[in-house]
């Protein structure tokens, strides 16, 4: 497991985006990412908005917002 974790981080650290995400921590290590990075959490955000979008009665921007923000790719 320290092999792959210490290939993973040297292959982050040579970037400039990617530099410091796996760090260790206690008898593990740690992945950090900013929410924005991860597609669920994305998915989860465009999905309140669909819904706030269909409880404001505004169907077309809900489906445009589920359509367009989640199912295609960013």
């Amino acid at each position: 497991m320290r092999t792959y974790a210490a290939n993973l981080r040297r292959t982050f650290d040579a970037t400039d985006r990617g530099r410091g995400l796996i760090s260790r921590e206690g008898h593990g290590y740690r992945l950090r990412l900013e929410e924005d990075r991860i597609d669920i959490f994305r998915f989860l955000r465009e999905c309140r908005r669909a819904r706030e979008r269909v409880a404001a009665g505004d169907f077309g921007q809900a489906e445009e917002t589920l359509v367009v923000r989640t199912l295609l790719p960013m």
